[in-house]
Parts: structure tokens; sequence; C-alpha cells
């Protein structure tokens, strides 16, 4: 059963759960940034087949891996990203107890950040 909670606020109940709109929750705490990147992967030929020198340079010459992603910065160091897709606060209906969840997290390496956009302000 999912209802609103005492019909104002960012609230819903799930199975006796309280969930908490994150985007609402998570920004006007000033918690986290969202942000859009995109990042250069490590990859390796797919055939995982042996090649010469030359032809094996060819290929990293070539191929490029690129992911496109959002994200809310959970830390940022100069050597890495740590990002997670995913972002909630719950907490039961017995318990003032409140934690925020993670999901679908990355530590992606600095240097492998070719683009990045800050999304924060289209949340608020």
């Amino acid at each position: 059963m999912i209802h609103q909670r005492g019909g104002s606020g960012p609230f819903f109940v799930v199975n006796s759960f309280l969930i908490v709109n994150p985007l609402s929750t998570i920004y006007n705490e000033g918690m986290k940034k969202l942000i859009y990147i995109e990042w250069a992967d490590a990859t390796h030929p797919e055939d995982g087949s042996w090649y010469s020198e030359d032809a094996l340079k060819k290929w990293a010459k070539e191929d490029s891996y690129w992911v496109s992603q959002c994200g809310w910065v959970i830390e940022e160091t100069k050597e890495y990203l740590l990002l997670a897709s995913s972002m909630a606060q719950t907490s039961t209906l017995i318990s003032d107890y409140s934690e925020t969840q993670l999901g679908g997290y990355l530590k992606i390496p600095t240097t492998w950040i070719r683009k990045r956009k800050d999304l924060t302000k289209y949340i608020k």
C-alpha cells in the first residue's frame, strides 16, 4: 500500500516503511551535488586474441569506450570521483532513525573524466 503521509511533504509509506523523496530532501539538506559526466573506461579487445605489437597499437588508437553518466557526488579527491546513481533516505514508521542508502556507485579515476556538468540547479 502506498499513500502520502500526513497529506503534505515528500513522504510516502510503502509496506510500513517511510520513503522520503530523495531529490527534494537530499538537495534541501545541501548534502550532495548531482552531475553529468563523460568518462573513458578501461577496455580490451573483445575477441581476446593474441596481437602483434603493431596491431595492438593500431587497436589502442582506434578503440575507445566512452560512458555518459549522471549521479550524486559522494566524495571527490584529486585521484578519484565517487559517484552514486541512486540515493534515498529511508526510515521506519516506528523510529526516528534515518539513513541515506546509496546504489549504482562507481569510483572513477579523475584522469578518466573528459566532461562534467553540474545539474544540481535543475532539481531545486
